[in-house]
């Protein structure tokens, strides 16, 4: 019987986990890919020795008898990928210097109260809906479509209209208090008044309950395995390809037409299904029939926010300086924060953990912060420079004070942007997460209406934002379109 056909545009990590599992299950799989190397947001790049993580800084845990479990297991990537876990969730900056927040939901609370005994009854209620939120929101997975189930679901009834400033506001008097609580709020938003509460508190709990996590040796390690996975099953990757139009017979596409980015001659690829790892913006302008694709809410819905990291050595691990711990929030004044439009930033310093990184006795770490594309599209190349180098030296400055002598130490920063994250990824505006969590629902919500029969999406724009929902948007596409094909297949 002739092997069932799949392409996969885009190898991310929804791309790559829907070509490994549907490689080992006798697809023939062609993944395109306008890089020249796999991963996306999950790979890294080298200067001299030195590997550099570009956005799998930290991931959450694993448990028994769950989806991911389940097929990390199958695909043998315990056997052959590294997690190694950091000492803690994260430290801030506060005025009585840093606090180190535990991936522990009872020594979060026993480390909070301590510190502010006369929160101690919202700190408990805060941590008891952390503890118990997935287990009442994963009781049903159509709630967002059926009213009547989502009464039945108590944290959801009652905060389901929370956003995470009302939550804090209601609930906590210390301001510095409400910002250790937020600290990591620039992975999902920017505004806490309209961040949905439950969001912010679902993707927090995977890593208070399960752990944080590095791929050692970078998460190109994770991609370059589920790589080698397709081409053993004679996959095939076609690297520094870009598609440039799709052709379709009504609710069918026909065929993709492809250009390599050396030259401008096109060709067209065929298959039985096709799968889009990539932005739904994107694949829109192709079709150009909304009856056939269309993103709902268009006018609500925006592209996520975006980030800016600056990659560091030093020649010194920055614990030299006062400065330790895996991740690290600071918070700037107001008056700091108008001067570069930058009101926080995570410090990560990969010297903490056996990350598999550094060579030549070299300390990585990176500085990340949220960031908008506005701020860099339409600049010249001059003040894009300009702008660029005047942010690390801002950002540099900031924590020379803050740790003397740390800024002597570093020997490399360069700065990825927006327009970096747009160039490598071509997610629209540079953005993250796929659509943007203002005013959202919940993390799963579908915003498309996708009336193409052969056509699946495996994204964050499909699925979800972050490490885990990204993989499982390309694990249960793969899945989806097994069972479509299984009676043929057997």
């Amino acid at each position: 019987m002739k092997k069932k056909s799949v392409i996969i545009v885009g190898s991310g990590l929804g791309g790559l986990f829907s070509g490994a599992i549907l490689s080992e299950n006798g697809f023939q799989v062609t993944i395109i890919e306008n890089h020249y190397n796999v991963g996306g947001f999950a790979s890294c790049f080298k200067r001299a020795k030195s590997r550099h993580e570009v956005g799998i800084h930290c991931l959450d845990g694993f448990v028994k008898d769950t989806v991911k479990f389940r097929e990390f297991e199958k695909l043998g990537i315990f056997e052959n990928v590294e997690f190694v876990r950091a000492p803690d969730f994260y430290k801030i900056k506060t005025s009585n210097g840093m606090i180190s927040i535990p991936d522990n939901i009872e020594e979060t609370e026993s480390t909070l109260c301590e510190h502010y005994p006369l929160e101690k009854e919202s700190i408990k209620k805060y941590c008891n809906i952390l503890n118990n939120i997935q287990s009442e929101i994963e009781k049903s997975s159509s709630f967002e479509n059926d009213p009547y189930q989502a009464l039945k679901i108590p944290i959801l009834t009652k905060y389901k209209n929370y956003s995470l400033g009302k939550y804090l506001e209601k609930n906590f008097q210390s301001n510095e208090l409400k910002s250790i609580l937020m600290a990591n709020i620039c992975f999902y938003h920017d505004n806490p008044k309209e961040l949905n509460f439950l969001i912010f508190m679902y993707g927090n709990s995977f890593y208070f309950k399960n752990g944080c996590y590095f791929i050692k040796g970078s998460s190109q390690t994770l991609g370059d395995y589920l790589k080698s996975l397709i081409e053993k099953n004679n996959g095939k990757f076609l690297l520094g390809t870009r598609v440039v139009g799709l052709e379709y017979k009504e609710s069918e596409i026909q065929s993709i037409q492809i250009q390599k980015r050396t030259n401008t001659e096109t060709s067209k690829l065929s298959a039985d299904c096709y799968i889009f790892n990539n932005s739904p913006y994107t694949v829109s302008d192709w079709i150009k029939n909304e009856s056939l694709l269309e993103i709902k809410n268009k006018q609500r819905q925006e592209p996520s926010i975006s980030m800016s990291t600056i990659f560091l050595e030093f020649d010194q691990a920055p614990k030299t300086f006062g400065l330790s711990g895996y991740m690290s929030y600071f918070m700037l004044s107001e008056i700091e924060s108008k001067i570069k439009d930058i009101n926080a930033f995570c410090f990560i310093d990969y010297s903490e953990i056996d990350s598999g990184l550094t060579g030549d006795n070299k300390y990585i770490a990176a500085i990340l912060f949220k960031d908008d594309y506005i701020n860099w599209f339409h600049k010249s190349k001059e003040e894009y420079l300009r702008i660029k180098e005047h942010t690390i030296e801002f950002v540099i400055n900031f924590l020379d004070k803050q740790f003397p002598g740390i800024k002597k130490s570093c020997t490399l920063a360069e700065m990825a942007t927006p327009l970096t994250i747009e160039r490598y990824t071509l997610n629209t505006h540079g953005a993250i997460y796929g659509f943007s969590f203002k005013n959202r629902m919940f993390s799963a919500e579908n915003f498309l209406k996708n009336n193409i029969s052969n056509m699946y999406f495996a994204s964050a724009w499909s699925r979800g934002a972050g490490f885990s929902f990204a993989s499982l948007s390309g694990i249960e596409t793969a899945r989806e379109i097994i069972g479509e094909y299984e009676n043929e297949f057997f």
